[in-house]
Formats: structure tokens, sequence, C-alpha cells
């Protein structure tokens, strides 16, 4: 079992908020939902707490945002209640907002490349440049905020829970080191057997190192399709195939190794 250190009681946690909400809400609403999750049975509450600059500004000891201040004002309802928190630290400026609420432009550490060559406006999660980033913010987050958070037992082990990037691939990368990864995902899915991948994606690649992203990216396949027909999965069309290693990577959560040493 997974216990709450404070209570003691079995691990149960709950995300509050998103990047305009509750931030554009008043305090009274906030206060109220921390109390009915109090009453609901929730020890742990999951912080949206993504690396925006106004965090950055905030870590420099300038005045919080209505953002940050939102962020604080929960913490410390979190508190009164008993609960603790913890944090949803995904990744840098909440880009797609922009500039609609946070009138800054988005830091994104190290960008993807579309298909076509363009800058992809997304973040290469897999980059040291970008890895450092996010370390610094997850650190930063503990430093100033780490009094009344989350800590939890596993197996007699104590640890503090937290949420960050997502791994393989969030956005695909089309230069040759996004497709060398999105290639060794692959290979590795497939034990290394091209002749497995071929049966299953129609395909007569000789390696994994020959195939090209038209091939194996549902996207650029299958232009202008969402997903595949239940005639074609009871079928076994490798359309449902593709689809679902595409999708795979992305459903894949996790916190990387380099914050254990964080956490």
């Amino acid at each position: 079992m997974i216990s709450e250190k404070k209570s003691g009681a079995p691990y149960l946690n709950v995300w509050f908020g998103n990047f305009y909400r509750p931030a554009y809400d008043d305090q009274a609403f906030v206060a109220e939902g921390m109390e009915l999750l109090k009453k609901l049975g929730f020890n742990s509450v999951l912080l949206d707490s993504k690396d925006w600059e106004d965090f950055r500004e905030r870590y420099e000891g300038k005045p919080a945002s209505q953002y940050v201040g939102m962020q604080e004002f929960m913490m410390e309802q979190i508190k009164k209640q008993g609960m603790s928190h913890t944090f949803l630290a995904i990744y840098l400026n909440a880009d797609n907002l922009y500039p609609n609420i946070r009138f800054s432009p988005p830091v994104f550490g190290e960008s993807v490349v579309t298909a076509k060559g363009n800058d992809g406006r997304w973040y290469r999660y897999w980059s040291e440049k970008a890895q450092e980033t996010m370390t610094e913010h997850v650190s930063q987050l503990l430093e100033m905020y780490g009094e009344n958070m989350t800590r939890i037992e596993v197996d007699g082990e104590e640890k503090k829970p937290l949420c960050s990037m997502w791994d393989p691939v969030v956005a695909p990368s089309f230069d040759e080191d996004g497709k060398k990864r999105y290639r060794s995902w692959l290979e590795k899915r497939y034990n290394g057997d091209i002749k497995t991948f071929n049966r299953f994606y129609k395909t007569e690649a000789n390696s994994f190192e020959t195939i090209e992203p038209e091939q194996y990216w549902f996207e650029l396949r299958y232009p202008g399709k969402n997903g595949f027909s239940e005639k074609e999965l009871e079928g076994r069309d490798e359309k449902c195939r593709v689809w679902m290693d595409w999708k795979q990577p992305i459903l894949s959560v996790l916190i990387l190794k380099k914050f254990r040493s964080l956490l």
C-alpha cells in the first residue's frame, strides 16, 4: 500500500486546477473546493505548477502574479484542511494560452522540427538543455514550497511524488535526431525484429534505420484521418497498429530519473 505520511492513510491525490483556473476564480470558491476535497477523503492535492515566467519572477523575490498568487493561496488552504500538496510541473511556459492570458513569449528550452522542416514550437523533452531547464524549475519549487509537500511511503521508503515530463515523444521531431529517437523506440517495441514490424505495418523495410516518417507516423501516413473504424479493427488493418504505436508513447508518463536526487 502507498500511504500518505502526514495522515498515515492510503495516498489519495486529486488534480486541482489548470493554467487559467483557479487563477481566475475567487478565493472563496477555492477555499470551498479544498474543504470539499477534504470531506471526500483526499489527503493530497496536485497543483498545476508549470514553469511560466511568473514562477521565475517569484523565485527572484518579485511580487506574485495572479497565477502564482492563487497557487500560494491554494497551498495555504490545503494546509489549513490538513492535507498536503505536490506539483504537476509539466513543461515550461503554457504557450497554448499565449498571448490571451500571459503576455510573454513561451520558453521552450529547445524546440522540435516539423515534417516540413519548420520550428515545431514545442518542447524537445529529451534534450539536455530542456531537461536542465526543467530540473531547475522543479528544484526551485521544492525549495520555495516544499514545507507542506506530500510525502508518501512505498515499501517502507519515503518519497515525494511529483508529475513531470512525458517520454519518449509527446511532440515528434522530424529532424535526424527526432527520427532516430522514434525509430529506436519502434525497434525496442518490436524486439529488434524488422520482419515483425513489416508484417504489422505492411512495409518492406530492410532495417529500422531505413523506415521513414511517412511509413511510421500516423498523421503522415494517413493524412486527415483521426483513427480507425470497427471494421478495420476486426480485419486487423495495419492502420490500427500504426495508430496504437503512435498513441502509446504519448500516453506513457514518467518521472525522469534525473529528478530522483531532488525528491
